[in-house]
């Protein structure tokens, strides 16, 4: 008898393979800016310089800003309020020394965790004013991790080129090179981490050290000899102007500040930014209105292309 409800059996037929080609997902490109502020605890001129700094980050519109030498808590919230991004670092617990050394990182997308990675001075005793600042961030659905970093100073740019004499004696003497070395060996411990585990890592920060400075060339040596994938997936603009504003030094000192990728991340352009002085008024000074750059350091702003999980 048949039943309304039998229900209807195709015959078995051959089904010839079809292959499907995987079509990458579009790649995200995000803008990135690092900036030294010259945020000193005791300087007279913060108060000027802080809101035209914010005033020509938000012309920049970058999508990510690093800061650091945000040393004081005042300094931090003013920074916060004026700059008007979406999501910012805390500042910590300590006034001054501050949880997190000065450094601030400014998004517009959601921060998701925060880790401050600490720092030695020459690989022995702890630095309470240097350190990294570790996020990760969700970026239209991916998952990318930033450092934002100071490393301890260079005293040849601090106190003038080899033609000046406490330059000279300074840097040929300076134990600081060590420190500098421990605490860059401690941030690629760090990234490589991440970099194991399959995760874009964008390093930005002043460095205090360059292509110019015997130092970056033994960090490159570090990372092909040791970390072969860190070296490996290295991006970063090789031919970029001094990043260290020459009005408070006699000469290019190479740049200092850098935006690098590390497991993906491209770093497809870098310009050099807030090269220009601006009027800022000085009520302490007897020509009130004076022309001054915004920092010590001019900013570094990038482009980066970030790979998209399917």
């Amino acid at each position: 008898m048949f039943s309304i409800f039998t229900l209807y059996q195709p015959e078995n037929r051959t089904r010839k393979e079809v292959k499907h080609h995987v079509i990458p997902a579009e790649p995200i490109h995000i803008s990135v800016l690092t900036l030294n502020t010259w945020g000193l605890p005791f300087s007279t001129t913060k108060d000027q310089r802080f809101p035209v700094l914010c005033n020509e980050i938000k012309k920049i519109n970058a999508d990510i800003v690093l800061l650091q030498e945000v040393w004081v808590k005042p300094d931090h919230k003013k920074v916060v309020q004026l700059c008007e991004y979406l999501y910012s670092t805390p500042f910590g617990i300590i006034p001054y020394i501050g949880r997190y050394s000065g450094l601030v990182i400014l998004s517009k997308f959601p921060i998701l965790n925060m880790e401050r990675i600490n720092y030695t001075w020459d690989g022995n005793y702890p630095n309470l004013v240097k350190a990294a600042l570790r996020v990760e961030i969700n970026i239209h659905g991916q998952k990318v991790v930033i450092f934002n970093t100071h490393l301890t100073a260079n005293m040849e740019v601090s106190l003038g080129n080899e033609h000046n004499i406490f330059g000279k004696v300074m840097f040929e003497s300076d134990h600081e090179e060590h420190t500098r070395w421990a605490q860059l060996q401690t941030l690629t411990h760090h990234i490589n981490k991440d970099v194991r585990f399959d995760k874009q890592v964008i390093l930005g920060g002043d460095l205090n050290t360059g292509p110019r400075y015997p130092l970056w060339y033994q960090w490159q040596d570090l990372l092909k000899h040791r970390y072969t994938e860190m070296h490996d997936s290295m991006s970063y603009i090789k031919k970029v102007e001094s990043t260290y504003n020459n009005d408070f030094c006699s000469r290019d000192q190479g740049q200092l500040d850098h935006i690098i990728g590390f497991g993906g991340p491209k770093i497809e352009n870098s310009t050099v930014v807030f090269k220009e002085k601006h009027n800022m008024y000085f009520p302490f000074k007897k020509n009130k209105y004076k022309k001054a750059f915004i920092s010590d350091h001019y900013g570094l702003l990038s482009t980066v292309e970030i790979s998209r999980e399917m």
